[in-house]
């Protein structure tokens, strides 16, 4: 809404926790706009056509699926038209996902409403107005995407979380992504190639029928190394490059073969599962720093639990951050800025926070099975 003020009427006005006279609470946040609304609508009023004004703004807030698609076992694409979504979007932002109770598929009388999920910014068309959201299949909110239809409304919310940034004078950048974390990489190397940087991208995967989108890979680096834990070669490919290679192995196998190629790089992007970053952070700070740049940085992408994702209120995405030198703490809220120091993330804390809703994920998921047997 404030960029739409913004391009209007040269005024923007903060809502919720960005206007400090109603920060603290989801009551504050809800009294914002209950208040903020007079000032919006007579924005809009000065419009020479506001009928149409408001009817274009409405529009483009409205969300509706286009597709779903299985991309590999438990990886989903949705494509979404969403105009004020995609057009706000950069690379490495996400977005929150929920459906209508109106509109859900219904199991004996009973609708299958899906909780926010926090869902992957793949790509998107900003003249179409198409967002493209990839998620993983671990739980039962998650497996009900897969009943969308086309042309259902849904919610979409966001884009949500800080851009990811490019560091001044980065001229080699290495990314790494584990499973769907790769997801995620596709607008991020394009943004770093864009702006003149050496792309080299470490694409790892558990076997082979977990690798999808690899033409967005292929367009996201310069140089690719193939990682699988299964045997591959360029046969899986339909378009090769002669700067892709493959390694069979774990991320951290990869690493430690290629290791007297790394004190290359400027900057380093991680994203996959708390374990696989955990193992990179202890490969990139501790086993092998010395063949690092000193003055390299490392970012993981953190993805903690997350409800509101209004930046500050519901507290679900707390993570802890730890100064390596000094061992003092602090808090900060990962869906504000979900790109973090790798050295000062604490992964205990991500993986304890990460597991807390296990059994309930477990509970929820055999009882939706067993409404769809």
């Amino acid at each position: 809404m404030s960029k739409f003020i913004l391009e209007t009427d040269n005024r923007f006005s903060h809502f919720g926790d960005r206007n400090a006279d109603y920060a603290g609470s989801v009551v504050k946040a809800l009294a914002s706009s209950k208040y903020g609304v007079s000032d919006v609508l007579q924005v809009l009023g000065q419009q020479e056509n506001q009928d149409k004004g408001i009817g274009d703004l409405v529009s483009s807030m409205d969300a509706y699926v286009v597709s779903v698609d299985a991309l590999a076992p438990n990886i989903i694409e949705i494509v979404i038209h969403a105009p004020l979504a995609a057009k706000n979007f950069e690379p490495g932002q996400f977005y929150k996902l929920q459906n209508y109770e109106t509109f859900s598929k219904k199991v004996n009388d009973i609708p299958l409403t899906i909780e926010p999920l926090a869902v992957t910014g793949a790509s998107v068309d900003k003249d179409q107005g198409i967002v493209k959201v990839i998620l993983l299949q671990n739980g039962a909110s998650s497996k009900f995407v897969s009943y969308l239809k086309p042309g259902e409304p849904v919610v979409l919310m966001g884009p949500t979380g800080a851009p990811t940034t490019i560091p001044d004078n980065c001229k080699k950048v290495l990314l790494i992504g584990g499973g769907l974390g790769n997801a995620v990489l596709f607008s991020i190397g394009q943004k770093f190639k864009r702006a003149g940087v050496e792309v080299s991208y470490f694409a790892a995967y558990k076997n082979k029928t977990s690798i999808f989108k690899i033409d967005e890979i292929q367009s996201a680096a310069h140089h690719i190394t193939w990682i699988c834990e299964e045997k591959l070669d360029a046969s899986f490919l339909s378009d090769s490059h002669n700067q892709e290679r493959f390694f069979q192995g774990n991320i951290i196998d990869a690493l430690s073969y290629y290791k007297g190629e790394l004190n290359q790089y400027d900057h380093m992007i991680v994203i996959g599962s708390d374990k696989m970053m955990e193992a990179v952070a202890k490969f990139r700070f501790h086993d092998f720093k010395q063949h690092f740049k000193s003055q390299s940085f490392a970012v993981a992408s953190i993805n903690s639990p997350m409800q509101c994702m209004m930046q500050g209120i519901c507290g679900q995405c707390v993570q802890v951050q730890k100064d390596p030198s000094t061992g003092a703490e602090q808090v900060v809220f990962s869906c504000v800025n979900q790109d973090q120091n790798m050295e000062t993330v604490d992964f205990k804390c991500l993986h304890t926070r990460l597991s807390k809703n296990t059994l309930q994920e477990k509970i929820n998921l055999a009882w939706s099975s067993s409404l769809l047997d």
